[in-house]
């Protein structure tokens, strides 16, 4: 009797433990990666023409050239990078090509460079006054500056013939006075050199990335057969298997739909890219965080639809 006790009481606590495995599994929190605009490029989706930038000043030691070339290879590397941030967007094809021929870019990108790297000598006229001296006397002073200065200018020609620019500039001073040091040229046109190659790369990065985590809801499900498939619906958001999720979350909806169930559907929908679906199913329960997370990936959504990108709405 009392070994029969111990197997049910055995049994009983398995039965918790596996429960609570599940619960767990479903209620934990994956993170994804979102996509939102940092700001508006002057690119357009489709092929890019780089034609290199004339230098109209002087020789210089800075490859202007090569930090735009940088910026935009960087550029044309796959939205996301990365197997952790996979475009949320699923595009046709891919948003930006470099292309080799002119004519049949959708945008070609010229300019022009100009930086000046100079030492002057300047005399400046100071007057000495003194209770004893009845007019002031005048004394000269030569102080050394180094300046540089630099202008960088991006133009922008579309295939309709209309164009737009972008302007980087860089200007610093070193004087030499009394008690202070002043800062060498080549010192000065290192920061410069260091500064356009971040403001370059800055005008083309265009994308923030930023985590969120996601959390399914516990759902009541009135068809065995889903609900015992339900259990593994953690697992397949933990392994990022979101068609496999969305097609469950699915038709969970269908057999039993609910506010919860809706729910989750919104984060199928939302995690491949499909934010106007997702956004239909979130507002049967909206939360703040949610609402402000889609307001965003929205915005993005509809911005890279004006630069030209063709993107497919995913269904499960």
């Amino acid at each position: 009797m009392k070994i029969m006790m111990i197997k049910k009481y055995f049994v009983a606590i398995s039965l918790i433990f596996t429960m609570l495995g599940s619960i767990s599994l479903q209620a934990q929190k994956v993170e994804f990666y979102t996509y939102q605009l940092k700001h508006p490029i002057k690119l357009k989706a489709g092929k890019v023409f780089f034609k290199p930038l004339k230098n109209v000043g002087k020789e210089t030691p800075m490859d202007v050239n090569g930090f735009v070339q940088q910026a935009l290879d960087k550029f044309f590397e796959p939205v996301g990078g990365n197997s952790d941030k996979n475009p949320k967007v699923w595009a046709k094809s891919p948003w930006f090509v470099k292309t080799e021929n002119a004519p049949e870019a959708a945008v070609i990108l010229s300019g022009t460079y100009n930086i000046l790297a100079v030492t002057k000598v300047e005399q400046y006229q100071f007057y000495e006054t003194s209770s004893l001296i009845s007019n002031p006397i005048p004394y000269f002073e030569v102080r050394p500056k180094n300046i540089v200065n630099a202008e960088v200018i991006l133009n922008y020609q579309y295939a309709d013939k209309t164009m737009d620019y972008d302007t980087i500039r860089y200007s610093d001073e070193s004087e030499r006075k009394a008690g202070r040091k002043m800062d060498g040229l080549a010192e000065m046109v290192a920061s410069c050199s260091k500064s356009l190659n971040s403001d370059i790369s800055s005008v083309f990065r265009w994308i923030d990335y930023e985590k969120a985590s996601y959390q399914l809801e516990k759902v009541k499900i009135s068809d065995k057969a889903l609900k015992e498939e339900f259990k593994q619906a953690g697992e397949l958001l933990k392994n990022h298997e979101v068609m496999l999720l969305g097609n469950l979350c699915k038709r969970i909806y269908e057999n039993s739909p609910s506010n919860e169930a809706a729910f989750n559907l919104g984060i199928c929908y939302e995690l491949v890219g499909n934010y106007p679906q997702s956004t239909a199913y979130y507002k049967q329960m909206p939360d703040f965080h949610t609402i402000a997370r889609m307001k965003k990936s929205l915005l993005f959504f509809d911005y890279i639809h004006e630069l030209g990108v063709e993107t497919e709405l995913v269904e499960f």
